[in-house]
């Protein structure tokens, strides 16, 4: 198993620096939690620039400009 699903949650907790297991669940409240704060705080910027680039094109945009738009920020 790859990806969230094959990391432990100590490897996390370590990985940050920390030496308490509960860490997660006490911030977070679970994996998933803090996966969603993740994506909150890393998605905020990249959704910020998509929609400075769409604002840009204009009215009429062509879909290869559009899919630059969702692409170009990462």
């Amino acid at each position: 198993m790859g990806g969230v699903q094959g990391i432990a949650t100590r490897e996390i907790v370590a990985a940050a620096g920390q030496r308490n297991a509960s860490a997660v669940s006490y911030h977070f409240g679970s994996r998933q939690g803090l996966l969603l704060e993740i994506l909150a705080r890393r998605g905020a910027p990249v959704d910020r620039e998509r929609g400075r680039r769409r604002a840009a094109l204009g009215d009429r945009p062509s879909v290869a400009e559009l899919v630059r738009c969702l692409v170009a920020p990462y």
